[in-house]
Protein backbone atom coordinates (compact mmCIF):
# COMPACT_ATOMS: atom_id res chain seq x y z
CA UNK A 1 0.00 0.00 0.00
CA UNK A 2 1.29 3.44 -1.03
CA UNK A 3 1.37 6.18 1.05
CA UNK A 4 -0.12 9.68 -0.60
CA UNK A 5 1.81 12.19 -0.98
CA UNK A 6 5.20 10.40 -0.44
CA UNK A 7 8.02 9.27 -2.66
CA UNK A 8 11.29 6.98 -1.77
CA UNK A 9 12.32 5.67 1.15
CA UNK A 10 9.22 4.88 3.55
CA UNK A 11 7.12 5.59 0.45
CA UNK A 12 5.25 2.04 1.28
CA UNK A 13 3.88 1.29 4.46
CA UNK A 14 4.30 -2.23 6.30
CA UNK A 15 1.20 -3.90 7.22
CA UNK A 16 -0.01 -4.01 10.67
CA UNK A 17 -1.40 -6.56 12.75
CA UNK A 18 -5.29 -5.73 13.68
CA UNK A 19 -6.67 -5.85 17.11
CA UNK A 20 -7.87 -9.25 16.13
CA UNK A 21 -4.63 -10.65 15.59
CA UNK A 22 -3.48 -9.14 18.78
CA UNK A 23 -6.29 -10.81 20.79
CA UNK A 24 -5.85 -14.13 19.40
CA UNK A 25 -2.13 -13.82 20.40
CA UNK A 26 -2.86 -12.66 23.51
CA UNK A 27 -5.41 -15.92 24.52
CA UNK A 28 -2.52 -18.45 22.82
CA UNK A 29 -0.32 -17.17 25.12
CA UNK A 30 -2.50 -17.74 28.27
CA UNK A 31 -2.85 -20.74 26.49
CA UNK A 32 0.69 -21.35 26.56
CA UNK A 33 1.62 -20.81 30.21
CA UNK A 34 -1.71 -22.91 31.45
CA UNK A 35 -0.08 -25.60 29.51
CA UNK A 36 3.03 -25.02 31.56
CA UNK A 37 1.03 -25.07 34.84
CA UNK A 38 -0.57 -28.20 34.06
CA UNK A 39 2.70 -29.90 32.98
CA UNK A 40 4.30 -28.67 36.39
CA UNK A 41 1.08 -29.93 38.20
CA UNK A 42 0.89 -33.45 35.96
CA UNK A 43 4.92 -33.64 37.04
CA UNK A 44 4.08 -33.19 40.78
CA UNK A 45 6.16 -29.92 41.07
CA UNK A 46 5.48 -27.19 43.68
CA UNK A 47 5.64 -23.46 42.03
CA UNK A 48 6.75 -20.82 44.62
CA UNK A 49 5.59 -22.88 47.49
CA UNK A 50 2.34 -23.62 46.01
CA UNK A 51 1.26 -27.49 45.24
CA UNK A 52 -1.75 -29.20 44.42
CA UNK A 53 -4.40 -28.16 44.10
CA UNK A 54 -3.56 -24.51 43.52
CA UNK A 55 -1.10 -25.66 40.85
CA UNK A 56 -3.73 -27.31 38.74
CA UNK A 57 -6.43 -24.32 39.69
CA UNK A 58 -3.57 -21.97 38.75
CA UNK A 59 -3.66 -24.05 34.59
CA UNK A 60 -7.53 -24.06 34.84
CA UNK A 61 -7.30 -20.29 35.27
CA UNK A 62 -5.17 -19.54 32.71
CA UNK A 63 -6.93 -21.92 30.08
CA UNK A 64 -10.26 -20.40 30.60
CA UNK A 65 -10.32 -17.10 32.59
CA UNK A 66 -7.06 -15.76 30.97
CA UNK A 67 -7.74 -17.24 27.04
CA UNK A 68 -11.37 -17.54 26.95
CA UNK A 69 -11.47 -14.28 28.76
CA UNK A 70 -9.63 -12.73 26.15
CA UNK A 71 -11.38 -13.82 23.75
CA UNK A 72 -14.62 -13.82 25.11
CA UNK A 73 -14.04 -9.77 26.22
CA UNK A 74 -13.18 -8.86 22.85
CA UNK A 75 -16.09 -10.27 21.09
CA UNK A 76 -18.42 -9.14 23.97
CA UNK A 77 -16.59 -5.56 22.61
CA UNK A 78 -17.65 -6.55 19.12
CA UNK A 79 -21.36 -7.44 19.56
CA UNK A 80 -22.72 -6.03 22.68
CA UNK A 81 -26.12 -5.94 22.15
CA UNK A 82 -26.35 -9.52 21.93
CA UNK A 83 -27.58 -10.50 25.04
CA UNK A 84 -25.97 -13.46 25.83
CA UNK A 85 -22.61 -11.92 25.67
CA UNK A 86 -24.11 -9.31 27.66
CA UNK A 87 -25.05 -11.49 30.63
CA UNK A 88 -21.60 -13.08 30.54
CA UNK A 89 -19.72 -9.96 30.71
CA UNK A 90 -22.47 -9.18 33.69
CA UNK A 91 -21.56 -12.76 35.47
CA UNK A 92 -18.28 -12.31 36.57
CA UNK A 93 -18.91 -9.96 39.11
CA UNK A 94 -20.21 -11.99 42.00
CA UNK A 95 -17.39 -15.07 41.45
CA UNK A 96 -14.92 -12.17 41.47
CA UNK A 97 -16.17 -10.71 44.76
CA UNK A 98 -16.07 -14.83 46.18
CA UNK A 99 -12.38 -14.70 44.57
CA UNK A 100 -11.83 -11.10 47.02
CA UNK A 101 -13.61 -12.48 49.65
CA UNK A 102 -11.57 -15.41 50.00
CA UNK A 103 -8.13 -13.91 49.11
CA UNK A 104 -8.87 -11.09 52.07
CA UNK A 105 -9.88 -13.78 54.89
CA UNK A 106 -7.03 -16.15 53.25
CA UNK A 107 -4.30 -12.95 54.01
CA UNK A 108 -5.89 -11.60 56.87
CA UNK A 109 -7.20 -14.52 59.07
CA UNK A 110 -10.82 -13.60 58.23
CA UNK A 111 -13.69 -16.14 57.95
CA UNK A 112 -13.27 -17.39 54.17
CA UNK A 113 -14.75 -19.98 51.91
CA UNK A 114 -12.80 -22.87 51.37
CA UNK A 115 -11.10 -24.10 48.16
CA UNK A 116 -13.87 -26.98 47.81
CA UNK A 117 -16.69 -24.49 48.11
CA UNK A 118 -14.57 -22.05 45.87
CA UNK A 119 -14.00 -24.03 43.12
CA UNK A 120 -17.93 -25.06 43.42
CA UNK A 121 -19.12 -21.48 43.54
CA UNK A 122 -16.31 -19.14 41.69
CA UNK A 123 -15.43 -22.13 39.68
CA UNK A 124 -19.35 -22.95 38.48
CA UNK A 125 -20.59 -19.74 38.00
CA UNK A 126 -17.51 -18.68 36.08
CA UNK A 127 -18.00 -21.71 33.91
CA UNK A 128 -21.93 -21.54 33.38
CA UNK A 129 -22.23 -17.59 33.28
CA UNK A 130 -19.12 -16.34 31.52
CA UNK A 131 -17.87 -19.30 29.86
CA UNK A 132 -20.73 -20.70 28.05
CA UNK A 133 -23.09 -17.90 28.08
CA UNK A 134 -20.38 -15.96 26.15
CA UNK A 135 -20.03 -18.73 24.04
CA UNK A 136 -23.22 -18.75 23.17
CA UNK A 137 -23.37 -15.44 22.15
CA UNK A 138 -20.07 -15.34 20.55
CA UNK A 139 -21.48 -18.27 18.48
CA UNK A 140 -25.01 -16.00 18.22
CA UNK A 141 -23.11 -13.10 16.94
CA UNK A 142 -20.59 -15.07 14.30
CA UNK A 143 -23.56 -16.17 12.58
CA UNK A 144 -25.22 -12.97 12.47
CA UNK A 145 -28.48 -14.74 13.38
CA UNK A 146 -30.68 -11.79 15.14
CA UNK A 147 -32.03 -13.23 18.70
CA UNK A 148 -35.69 -13.47 18.45
CA UNK A 149 -37.91 -11.62 21.32
CA UNK A 150 -39.67 -13.47 23.92
CA UNK A 151 -42.89 -11.95 24.98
Amino acid sequence: MRRPGRRGVGAVAAPTPGIDHLVVAGAAGYLAVGAGWLLADRAGLEIAGFGAPFVQLTAIHFTFAGAVGTVLAWQAWQAWRAWRLGASAVSVVVPMLLAVQWAVGANLGTPALSIPVMAATHGAANAVGFCLLGVLGWRRAATGAADAEVR
